[in-house]
């Protein structure tokens, strides 16, 4: 049996995303491993608490290369603005979902070519799900110097 600390202890992530409602659109970044996050991005994260403001680098999204997805919304596209406001960050430990299931083969060679998929890996292993969690470094949350103006 494999304690899932160390199967997944490896797998840094790095996940962005950017909703931008003047420009209609949603973008989303996928930096892994986590070495390959952009120097803007590491910068950014940085001097995230600097007390000195004059010192932080503010993300630029356009540094950042293509994104993972990309999402047009608003007028003109099949999908209305409206469904997007009061947002919340939500954090979900789906070990097998369309991301993460599709890097098993890739992540944890050995054990896709002993279960065959993550899904058969996890069936297999349901005790070692018992205390499941993440370790997160950080969240950080920016907006817009423009968007901060705008009435709640």
């Amino acid at each position: 049996m494999y304690d899932l600390y160390h199967l997944f202890s490896s797998i840094r992530v790095f996940l962005v995303l950017e909703w931008d409602p003047i420009n209609r659109l949603i973008k989303s970044w996928v930096f892994s491993p986590h070495t390959q996050v952009p120097e803007n991005l590491k910068d950014t994260i940085q001097t995230a608490s600097s007390s000195d403001e004059s010192t932080r680098v503010n993300p630029d999204p356009r540094t950042w290369g293509l994104p993972y997805a990309y999402f047009p919304i608003g007028k003109g596209t099949n999908c209305d603005s409206n469904h997007f406001a009061n947002m919340h960050l939500i954090f979900n430990l789906a070990l097998c979902g369309s991301v993460a299931g599709n890097r098993f083969k890739m992540d944890c060679p050995s054990l896709n070519a002993q279960y065959g998929s993550c899904d058969d890996y996890i069936k297999a292993n349901t005790t070692a799900m018992e205390e499941v969690y993440w370790k997160i470094r950080g969240v950080y949350v920016y907006e817009r110097e423009w968007e901060k103006s705008w009435p709640v």
